[in-house]
């Protein structure tokens, strides 16, 4: 089984101030004891990377970026439908909390993630 992991969650995890961070940290734990393969977009490393420069600060998000980069994360590759799939689902948005970064996941995960929510 496969999972998509997004900005949000990897906030959670790198920021200990964040109020998700339990959480997105006991998630992450268990995923991996199931055995499930987390997977990444370069787009979610970008987004990351800037948030956590403000969240966390300029040298911890740079140490939190090059250890995803560093992981056994595999990283999906940014393909022309993939591309146009999320740019579809950005023009549908009508709020602006909704990024291309966002749709970008959403498109990713129609692509290769089927839907499966069993983590009990």
């Amino acid at each position: 089984m496969n999972t998509l992991i997004d900005t949000d969650a990897l906030l959670g995890i790198f920021n200990t101030a964040d109020p998700l961070h339990k959480d997105s940290t006991a998630l992450a734990k268990k995923l991996a004891k199931k055995g499930v393969n987390t997977l990444i977009l370069p787009t979610t490393l970008c987004e990351f990377a800037r948030l956590a420069s403000i969240y966390i600060g300029v040298k911890e998000a740079q140490e939190a970026t090059r250890a995803l980069t560093n992981s056994a994360l595999p990283v999906l590759e940014i393909t022309e439908d993939l591309t146009k799939g999320a740019v579809s689902i950005y023009e549908k948005q009508t709020s602006k909390k909704e990024s291309l970064f966002d749709c970008y996941v959403m498109a990713a995960t129609k692509s290769f993630i089927p839907l499966r929510l069993d983590l009990k």
